[in-house]
């Protein structure tokens, strides 16, 4: 016998005014009884209502269910006791969109630890009570509002509860729809089932057999003698039996059953969820995309990247050597004459390694100008014995390579020619040093690492030392890929053997290390971008299944009332966080492999694929998922039915 007993039970609740919703009632509700619980607005009928069906916890007395005391139970003892004992029927029904009334009704067998299939076996059984087997398999968008109150209905005796619970189950009713509600409702009581409905309606609460008054918290008894005898008289009859036939655990035969879900309920449920709101869960799944994609192409993206920038270095690794010496001072000078014998060239040039030579002596400034008489402008001069031109050593325009210049022919380099403002090779111009004519016959547009050469004059090796005295004589030395630090070493013994030990030799580094920088800077460059994308991904993840929590508040203020535990709400949560996760980590890996190959293609990179995209994406998607679903879980957890469900 299930007997729900008051002892004083009080609630306050608090504010700048403290409201008694309900002052200290004393009250007993026995097994079998129809209690209707009358009142005008406000008066306090849901506030005890809620306290009768374990929503709300009272701040004074006692309340008894079966002859135990439910102070002090902890929240999951308070589920556990409300899904075995109550079941719901609410004014706005409360039935979930895009699916069908008996996927609704099998919800409320669903925290009874049942599988899909014997909830379902039960919903229809339930239908079938209520006169809607025939609508089983409509969703419920499609049916009429008494049709959706007895769907309710049968939700709330589909786990075989002793109580039904009713808040204005006629409240959205035509007198017709209403009378077959109550109808349904008269012949669960017959079968023994205490029915309890909170009603503004005199005809609903005149068809109950007993009536409780509450007006500004204090509750009364008004049930009539007649309506007493009823009581006593009542006969019971046999009415709605659930199906157990298919069922592993009877919910009522063993309280563990009760307030549990099965795993396989529990993926049908989440499952179910979101295929009911396909817009919803498609933007979810689409910041999951979006997520993995940008992480997964940053990522991929810096290996390519990284390919390139070795592939770049490798292609120029050691390819500039300088030989030379300065003429003065306290070190040996190396003369025009051996460091310009065609012999001595011929030696360097013969070092293994070496592809091209170009000798080069550099002189002080002389002045220089367009026109005759103006010594205004000075230019650095330099001497070259030929020019290799179009070379990566030095690239002139207007000649040819392997010319040699006459001692009236100069080149300018491209800089000393806007500034003397020569014109157009075409027109022969001329230019005048240290008052002397002399022939532009080429611009040099590239010097190499001598960039100082784009800025000067250059003149035969012979007028150059005649112009001016000299500073001092170079090589520069294109070699091939890693054959610097050999020629580096052989270079000066082979231009000037006796001057070996005073030439100054100036080889690139061998920019294995530079690399490794420019990859690190690269790579580091592209995971904080990564990190900050996914970052911002997953903040919008959160926001975004926060707020589909926040329009759900109803659906899951239901769970709640039917016996769902917080961790239950956070499980759904979790799991359909984990399918969206699961779609779109395989969408958006495969989205980074297109984006990397359009890109890698575009820039001519070589596309470096990871085989593990794939895996990582789901792998992502599914962290994405379980991250972006905490502050979902947590709020779910924190619903509170009693004032979700008004």
């Amino acid at each position: 016998m299930t007997v729900l007993e008051l002892r004083s039970l009080a609630r306050t609740y608090p504010g700048a005014v403290p409201v008694e919703a309900l002052r200290p009632a004393d009250l007993v509700i026995n097994q079998g009884e129809m209690v209707a619980i009358e009142g005008p607005s406000g008066a306090g009928k849901s506030t005890l209502l809620n306290l009768l069906a374990l929503l709300d916890t009272p701040t004074d007395g006692d309340y008894l269910i079966g002859g135990r005391s439910t102070r002090g139970l902890d929240d999951a003892s308070r589920a556990r006791l409300r899904c075995e004992t109550f079941g719901f029927v609410f004014q706005s029904f409360h039935l979930l969109t895009s699916r069908t009334a008996e996927e609704n009704v099998a919800l409320g067998a669903a925290y009874h630890g049942l599988d899909p299939q014997p909830a379902l076996d039960r919903a229809r059984n339930a239908l079938q009570f209520v006169g809607l087997a025939e609508r089983a398999g409509f969703r419920s968008e499609l049916l009429s509002g008494g049709e959706k109150q007895r769907v309710a209905i049968a939700r709330a005796i589909v786990a075989d509860a002793p109580v039904i619970l009713a808040d204005e189950p006629t409240g959205n009713l035509d007198s017709a729809s209403s009378d077959a509600v109550i109808g349904v409702l008269e012949r669960l009581n017959r079968t023994g089932v205490t029915v309890v409905i909170v009603t503004h309606d005199p005809r609903v609460a005149a068809r109950t057999t007993r009536r409780l008054h509450v007006e500004d918290g204090v509750v009364t008894d008004r049930t009539s003698a007649s309506q007493q005898q009823v009581v006593q008289q009542q006969p019971s009859q046999p009415g709605y039996e659930p199906d157990r036939r298919n069922d592993r655990t009877a919910p009522r035969a063993a309280s563990r059953a009760s307030s549990r879900v099965t795993w396989r309920a529990m993926l049908t449920d989440a499952a179910a969820s979101l295929r009911s709101d396909r817009r919803r869960t498609a933007r979810l799944i689409g910041v999951v995309v979006l997520s993995v994609t940008l992480a997964l192409t940053t990522l991929r993206l810096s290996q390519s990247a990284r390919s390139q920038v070795s592939d770049a270095f490798d292609a120029q690794r050691n390819r500039r050597v300088a030989v030379g010496s300065t003429l003065g001072g306290a070190v040996p000078a190396i003369d025009v004459l051996t460091a310009t014998d065609p012999e001595s060239l011929r030696r360097v040039r013969s070092v293994p390694g070496v592809e091209e030579v170009l000798a080069l002596s550099t002189h002080i400034q002389v002045p220089a100008s367009a026109q005759p008489g103006d010594l205004t402008n000075k230019e650095r001069l330099f001497g070259i014995d030929a020019v290799p031109a179009n070379t990566s050593l030095l690239v002139v325009t207007g000649v040819e390579a392997g010319t040699t210049l006459k001692d009236n022919q100069v080149l300018l380099g491209a800089s000393a020619a806007s500034r003397l403002g020569i014109g157009p090779l075409e027109t022969s111009p001329t230019v005048w040093l240290a008052g002397q004519p002399y022939e532009v016959v080429g611009i040099v547009t590239s010097a190499g690492l001598r960039t100082e050469v784009e800025t000067g004059v250059i003149a035969s090796l012979s007028e150059a030392s005649r112009l001016t005295a000299t500073e001092s004589m170079s090589l520069e030395i294109r070699v091939v890929p890693g054959a610097g630090a050999q020629v580096a070493r052989a270079a000066p013994l082979a231009w000037a053997p006796q001057y070996a030990d005073f030439l100054v030799v100036a080889a690139p580094p061998d920019p294995t290390s530079m690399r490794e920088t420019i990859e690190s800077s690269v790579r580091a460059i592209l995971l904080t971008l990564s990190v900050v994308s996914a970052a911002a991904a997953l903040i919008s993840l959160s926001n975004a299944m926060s707020t589909s929590v926040a329009a759900r508040t109803g659906e899951l203020a239901l769970r709640r009332a039917m016996g769902a535990r917080r961790v239950h709400l956070r499980s759904l949560i979790g799991y359909e966080a984990a399918a969206i996760g699961l779609v779109g980590g395989l969408l958006g890996a495969v989205a980074s492999v297109l984006t990397v190959l359009v890109v890698t293609i575009a820039q001519r990179w070589q596309p470096v694929i990871d085989p593990w995209s794939l895996p990582i994406g789901v792998l992502g998607g599914l962290v994405a998922g379980a991250v972006g679903s905490l502050g979902a879980s947590r709020r779910a957890s924190r619903i509170d039915p009693a004032s979700a469900l008004r």
